[in-house]
């Protein structure tokens, strides 16, 4: 679709014309009137650029360490669920090698039993590839204490810097009890190496043009760029390295470094800023508390030289009053034009922004542009959106949502265990005879509202409305571990609702609705289905058929009922709610050569 342009300004000649104006007034004001900084003023210039640089490798820090705490909780949660033979220590090990690879961070993953008994994946030395041993524990004393603190806490927990034999390494290390119906059943333990700490620290100091470093104590080393590797003074008694074994003479005078004042603000908080002079070169240090990883805070520490600035600033002379009033007009301008520029393009993010999560009642259209680019787009994203709201009414909302967070492109068809709903009202062809084509649709649309609420609410997947019923199911696109669970507590929630609506309806003088519902959990094939041009995301086979036929056996169950439910064994065993039950006998249905046991539900 084309949209008339007459009329409007150009937006690549406004961007042009303002840029251009921008290097103008900002080159000619910095080559009319130049400035010298003070050595004050250098300074602060160069400890805002450490308060950047501090805050970076804070967020750093927290990204690398905060996926350990991530994967020991999701192993330690998984473990608990009983998803493994805790006997078998082959199976149980390729598991921990799996989630070992997920966090390239950390050295080891390991499993304690209360019985002291160790199923350990670690990575071996650069070659050596992942490990997988069983042996028995190599520091009883620290496994006693670990498991100790397990059972005395409900939440994960730092545990203390383990030296290793073996290896001759540091460790950090974080723990998290496993326990299983209030038994405690150990602790699942990930071991982060101080010399891969260390090559973070040196990666981020090369990213911040200095030197960051971290201490567990005043004057002793968590990490460093210079211990990256092995180094002689680490023990089980002094698991870290001091302050002046790393080679790092400027380091070594952090602590009588003097503390200046500065009128930086800073989002870190307890951020100090100290300057020194070491031979003959000036530095600037930056220093701040970091919890959380530990029975006290780290120091999180980036000292850097300040004269690549200086040098730079030592060409710069004092600005003079007219450079400030010609930057201020330009700055001024520039604002000006590049909000009003902007606000269009804000609001079609916005807009953009709703759309991808599927909001798209809640888009407002874009307003009008004097600008010719901005104001097509403007045209175009209304035309797009009124479009999609004609596509959301004919595409499941939640369905679609989900598919989207998959991150699949294509949706291949599979065979998954399902639960199955179907749905139908009695009677309802003969109701229909006494209403208009309006009313037939207002009393369709009013009564799949009230159960599309229903299903959505578990998180069931609504495959389609076929005339007065409804099909849903459940595990799919997402496993669903407890969908059983889930479907018998939307039918149940349908129940409720069916009869509180029917007791508005008596109360208006109408019928009450009447209604059926059958459910079967069982192997379907699910995914989409269809015509290149016209394909559906839904399931078939024969657990589909058999949920139909439990809804129809409601005819012979209860003819007289005004809801009844009715579920299949399959789907009974596999519940663990507490819901009032009754076996009415096995029937035969159709398509299956084997007779089904039929439960009653009553909600």
């Amino acid at each position: 679709m084309n949209f008339p342009r007459t009329g409007r300004i150009p937006i690549s000649l406004t961007i042009a014309t303002t840029f251009v104006g921008l290097v103008v007034v900002l080159l000619g004001s910095v080559l009319t009137v130049s400035y010298f900084s003070s050595l004050r003023n250098t300074l602060n210039l160069v400890g805002e650029l450490v308060v950047q640089s501090s805050s970076f490798v804070k967020d750093e820090l927290r990204d690398h360490l905060d996926s350990v705490i991530e994967q020991v909780d999701w192993t330690a949660e998984l473990i608990a669920s009983g998803s493994f033979d805790l006997a078998d220590d082959q199976q149980f090990g390729n598991f921990l090698l799996g989630a070992l690879a997920a966090t390239p961070q950390v050295t080891a993953l390991v499993y304690i039993t209360t019985d002291k008994k160790i199923v350990r994946a670690y990575r071996g030395e650069p070659g050596e590839g992942w490990r997988l041993d069983t042996d028995p524990p190599r520091d009883l004393a620290f496994t006693e204490r670990t498991l100790q603190a397990g059972r005395e806490r409900d939440k994960g927990f730092w545990n203390e810097i383990l030296f290793s034999e073996p290896t001759q390494r540091s460790y950090i290390n974080y723990a998290r009890a496993v326990r299983r119906d209030d038994e405690f059943l150990g602790v699942v333990l990930a071991a982060v190496s101080l010399n891969e700490l260390s090559d973070l620290v040196s990666q981020i100091s090369d990213r911040v043009r200095g030197t960051v470093f971290i201490l567990a104590e005043e004057d002793r080393l968590i990490a460093h760029p210079n211990l990256t590797s092995r180094h002689p003074d680490l023990s089980k008694e002094t698991p870290t390295v001091g302050i002046g074994r790393v080679g790092d003479l400027v380091l070594e005078e952090f602590w009588s470094a003097e503390t200046y004042p500065t009128r930086i603000t800073s989002d870190l908080g307890d951020l100090t800023l100290r300057k020194a002079k070491i031979r003959g070169q000036r530095y600037v240090f930056a220093h701040s508390q970091v919890e959380g990883y530990g029975e006290s805070p780290w120091i999180v520490g980036h000292h850097l030289d300040t004269e690549t600035a200086e040098a730079a600033f030592r060409q710069l002379r004092n600005t003079a009053l007219v450079g400030l009033v010609i930057l201020a007009l330009g700055i001024g301008f520039a604002i000006f034009l590049g909000r009003k520029m902007a606000r269009p393009i804000k609001a079609a993010s916005a807009g953009a922004a709703r759309v991808a999560k599927l909001e798209i009642s809640e888009v407002e259209e874009l307003p009008r542009s004097p600008f010719a680019e901005l104001d097509t787009q403007a045209q175009s994203f209304n035309a797009m959106l009124g479009a999609l709201r004609w596509f959301q009414t004919y595409v499941p909302r939640s369905l679609v949502r989900r598919l989207i967070g998959r991150g699949d492109r294509e949706i291949a068809s599979e065979e998954r265990a399902l639960t199955i709903l179907f749905t139908d009202l009695v009677s309802f062809t003969s109701a229909c005879e006494a209403m208009t084509a309006r009313e037939t649709a207002d009393l369709l649309n009013h009564h799949f509202a009230l159960l599309a609420k229903c299903v959505e609410s578990e998180e069931g997947t609504i495959d389609k409305f076929i005339g007065d019923a409804l099909m849903a199911f459940w595990g799919a696109p997402d496993p669903q571990p407890n969908q059983a669970d889930r479907a018998v507590r939307a039918v149940c929630a349908m129940a409720e609702t069916v009869q509180e609506d029917n007791a508005l309806r008596r109360g208006q003088g109408r019928a009450p609705i009447r209604m059926r519902m059958g459910l079967h959990s069982g192997p379907a094939v699910v995914g989409n289905i269809g015509a290149p041009e016209r394909m559906n995301y839904t399931v078939v086979g024969d657990t589909v058929n058999t949920a139909q036929r439990m809804e129809g056996l409601g005819k012979e169950v209860a003819p007289e009922a005004e809801i009844v439910i009715l579920a299949s064994e399959t789907v009974v065993a596999a519940m663990t709610l507490d819901v009032n039950q009754q076996s009415v006998g096995a029937f035969t249905v159709k398509g299956r050569t084997e007779q089904v046991q039929v439960f009653r539900i009553f909600p």
